[in-house]
């Protein structure tokens, strides 16, 4: 990655001058470590314009309490505990609690009725996992300021075999909170594949297009109904 693109916005791309402050980003939403864990959090920072750093502040909240709603060890508990109460209590968070309840659906576990929340019925939560995608194409250097429109991004819905996951490379911000695997260039068409999982169960696959206008070489073999080719 050349020596410029650390002088301009990695989401965006604008250049850092008079005119455009630069400001830092973490990567992973920082509102996902519970408190009692900041001071051993080695986050991810990226450089970015104040417009870029701000937009996705609400979208972020969000995402930390959908998949916190979806995991079930000791870090989501804790911060559920501490962050997520204190914030659903503010007046403002009516809407916050409808938008999960709108994501989830009942159902029975030995005769007590629980909730089980779907992310993707949400575009913001996928769109953080596509933010998150391009914060960290520039923090490992593969390239930055990559555009939105050619990431596909999706729950993971199938067990990866373990002969996949060892074909990548594996990182993680405390694995009890944050996990994931990586590849680039994996195959024709494709730039990189990125595997997510949050607190040790809910899972997400993030896959860029090489094209500039996100389509990948199979589609091709796709008429326009969805249908295969006959």
């Amino acid at each position: 990655m050349r020596r410029r693109e650390s002088d301009r916005c990695v989401y965006c791309g604008r250049i850092f001058d008079a005119g455009t402050e630069k400001t830092d980003d973490h990567v992973f939403p920082k509102n996902l470590y519970p408190v009692p864990r900041r001071s051993d959090w080695d986050p991810i920072i990226v450089p970015a314009c104040e417009d870029c750093n701000r937009k996705w502040s609400d979208a972020e909240e969000h995402f930390r309490n959908v998949v916190d709603s979806a995991g079930f060890n000791l870090a989501s508990e804790e911060l559920y505990l501490d962050k997520i109460q204190r914030g659903l209590r503010r007046p403002e968070s009516k809407g916050r609690i409808r938008d999960l309840l709108s994501m989830s659906e009942a159902f029975e576990v030995d005769g007590k009725t629980r909730l089980r929340i779907y992310p993707a019925r949400d575009a913001r939560v996928l769109n953080v996992i596509r933010k998150i995608v391009v914060g960290l194409c520039h923090h490992h250097e593969i390239s930055t300021a990559l555009s939105m429109e050619r990431i596909r991004a999706d729950v993971l819905r199938f067990r990866v075999p373990a002969e996949d996951l060892a074909r990548l490379q594996y990182e993680q911000r405390e694995a009890d909170i944050v996990e994931y695997w990586y590849g680039v260039r994996t195959e024709a068409g494709v730039h990189s594949v990125w595997l997510f999982r949050f607190f040790e169960s809910i899972g997400f696959i993030a896959v860029v297009s090489e094209s500039e206008d996100g389509t990948f070489p199979w589609e091709a073999n796709l008429d326009p109904r969805g249908k295969g080719e006959t």
